[in-house]
């Protein structure tokens, strides 16, 4: 008798044998075709498909993606963040801005209605408007589609913000970040992201170092008290310039912008923050000792000199909506001091009055015939010019409004040889001058301030000017005005208090910008002198209100802040502007002497054409910037145009790590 059990046992080692050495037989073929495959293939093109899977499985979610959330989504957190806090409380805070191109027309009407009131464009249509509308459009080409948030959400407080990011985070949308609207290149506005819009949020004001008050200390263990050199203010996300201003009285001098409805500390500081009295007193970010900093991750952490101080160096310069949402910057106030005015003006029309202001159908009639009578921005101007044309006329206009009024006019030869006669002037003395005198310039007009006394300023400055004037022949300074010198309490009354500020609301704004090196001003005067020449006398665009630099934002080291470095080293920031929109040959007149190599542009009045603008807006500082922006902000969740690691919308991309490289500090 057989055992069956045996030969059972048998049977089966043997088929598992054959199993065995079939399955090991197909191993070797299929390990075969693999190693074939992978000689066949190069290493390039094993990147390139790798890149393509990334490429369509990570990029933002946007309203034509089945992952976009829906409309129970969206009411879920439009009821978690509720309605407005102040005037109405049946408003909600979130705001689909739009469903269809049709709908973007009808919204935006409201910021085109706002005219030049540039108090109104930024508090109008949910925030989505911007100061100058091109930057409506994609890459600020009006001829381009629509360049505006899917939703907005009014943020009031901290809250808000984090609810908001991490409903972003959830649904890889991309945000933008904005205020008031005042940049010139499209950087806070992006296609299909969601706006925070800071506007109404606390605007804080507090004088931290006032006498009834325990002071301020940073994390580094300073402390600031109350003292007659150095106080701080607290100022939260939704002041102004204006309202900073206010705050601060006219007990102190503070470093602000010149439009007085300029986010306090967007754009303007983030980006580096030139002001009037920059050169005693440095640029904004130099005035900063603190930040309060929501990441992208919805922590709340704070940044100054000893706390994520690699994220302080980034937010003083490195721009706006890029590392992280500031919430409240710790803020220098400096001693009040007498300001004293030089003002001066040439007059390009055959007037045979200085002031102006007794011809005024002669005046009327000459602009009239430069522009159609139609146009609100000329006739805008038109109403200042009659005013006072010497005095508020390149002050008081819009940047476009100018460039409107300057075209065409008669360039005659007398004002050809003032002009030659003043830049000959300017380039000798300008890089010289004493670093209390601060302000605008444009090669036809002067408006400076000076930290002290009128008998100072006339030792310093307005003496000097006087004698250029009395060096000129008698048809020459029949065309100059030099406003009689003007004393005041402080920077805020200088400035009437307020009374009135920047007009906006332009269609186009074609602005450059470009930092003009001392050293090489000092050492090639004659190419300076010719290529301001070239641009004030040009017909095809305007030399627009510039800054004198140096003075104190030179002693400040180049590596201490993100700005481009070429601003420490500069001695004017020059603004151009081409009438051309399609056209940027004349801004780039100043470019091809003053390249990249040497300077940059200035990022407060970056121009949305500047080529090559990595570099010309950060220069060495770019790369650490990068490097930055992925520790702090890993998924890219914050995304603007002309913004550090700017990720183009219409394409898709391969998102960083989702884990930051180390952790940042939490306040």
């Amino acid at each position: 008798t057989y055992d069956n059990t045996k030969d059972s046992q048998f049977t089966f080692v043997q088929r598992m044998t054959s199993t065995l050495h079939i399955i090991l037989l197909l191993h070797i073929i299929i390990l075969t075709s693999i190693i074939s495959t992978a000689i066949a293939i190069t290493p390039s093109d094993a990147r390139e498909e790798q890149e393509q899977e990334q490429e369509l499985i990570k990029h933002y979610c946007t309203p034509n993606d089945d992952c976009w959330p829906n409309a129970t989504q969206w009411q879920i957190l439009t009821e978690q963040i509720g309605t407005y806090n102040d005037t109405d409380t049946t408003k909600p805070k979130v705001v689909q801005v739009i469903n269809s191109e049709l709908e973007y027309q009808s919204i935006y009407q409201e910021c085109l209605e706002a005219g030049d009131d540039a108090y109104k464009i930024s508090s109008s249509a949910h925030g989505i408007c911007m100061q100058t509308h091109n930057c409506n459009s994609e890459y600020c080409n009006s001829d381009n589609a629509w360049n505006l948030p899917a939703y907005s959400v009014r943020a009031e407080t901290l809250e808000d913000i984090q609810r908001t990011l991490e409903f972003c985070n959830l649904h890889n949308i991309a945000v933008s970040v904005k205020t008031s609207g005042h940049n010139y290149s499209g950087s806070s506005t992006a296609k299909d992201s969601v706006l925070i819009w800071l506007a109404h949020y606390e605007k804080h004001g507090d004088i931290l170092t006032d006498q009834d008050v325990n002071g301020f200390t940073d994390s580094c263990g300073t402390e600031y008290i109350y003292s007659t050199d150095i106080d701080i203010i607290k100022i939260g996300a939704g002041a102004t310039w204006g309202d900073v201003y206010n705050f601060a009285g006219t007990n102190y001098n503070v470093i602000g912008g010149g439009g007085l409805t300029v986010s306090a500390i967007g754009g303007w500081l983030q980006g580096g923050g030139l002001s009037a009295m920059s050169r005693t007193h440095g640029i904004g970010i130099d005035n900063v000792v603190q930040l309060d900093v929501v990441l992208t991750n919805g922590t709340l952490v704070m940044a100054d000199a000893c706390m994520n101080s690699d994220l302080f160096w980034a937010l003083r310069g490195g721009g706006g909506g890029t590392f992280g949402i500031v919430v409240a910057a710790y803020y220098k106030l400096h001693p009040v001091s007498q300001v004293t005015m030089l003002s001066m003006n040439f007059i390009r029309a055959g007037t045979e009055t200085n002031t102006c202001q007794d011809n005024d159908e002669a005046i009327q009639g000459y602009f009239a015939s430069t522009e159609s009578p139609d146009d609100d921005f000329i006739q805008s101007c038109l109403q200042i010019a009659l005013y006072s044309i010497c005095v508020y006329f390149s002050a008081q206009c819009p940047v476009s409004c100018i460039a409107g009024c300057s075209a065409n006019q008669p360039d005659d030869v007398t004002f050809a040889s003032t002009v030659d006669g003043f830049l000959d002037f300017w380039v000798e003395r300008s890089p010289d001058i004493d670093s209390r005198w601060g302000g605008y310039w444009t090669g036809t007009r002067l408006l400076l301030y000076f930290l002290g006394d009128e008998a100072e300023a006339k030792a310093t400055l307005r003496n000097d000017v006087e004698e250029w004037i009395a060096s000129r022949s008698s048809l020459e300074q029949s065309r100059i005005y030099l406003e009689p010198s003007t004393t005041y309490n402080s920077y805020w009354e200088a400035r009437d208090f307020g009374a009135s500020t920047d007009l906006t609301g332009s269609s186009e704004l074609n602005l450059a910008s470009r930092l003009v090196p001392r050293d090489w001003v000092m050492e090639n005067k004659e190419a300076a002198k010719s290529v301001l020449r070239d641009l004030v006398l040009n017909t095809n665009g305007v030399v627009v209100t510039s800054y004198l630099l140096g003075g104190a934002i030179a002693d400040v080291p180049e590596n201490a802040t993100a700005i481009n470095p070429a601003m420490r080293k500069a001695i004017w920031s020059v603004h151009t502007y081409d009438f051309d929109r399609l056209d940027d040959s004349y801004s780039q007149l100043l470019r091809d002497v003053v390249t990249n190599d040497i300077s940059g542009a200035c990022y407060n009045h970056a121009s949305y054409k500047e080529p090559d603008w990595v570099t010309s807006f950060w220069g060495d500082n770019a790369q650490r910037l990068e490097e930055l922006a992925r520790i702090y902000d890993p998924q890219k969740r914050l995304n603007c145009w002309h913004c550090i690691g700017f990720v183009d919308p219409n394409e898709e991309f391969s998102m960083p790590s989702m884990n930051p490289s180390r952790h940042p500090s939490v306040s």
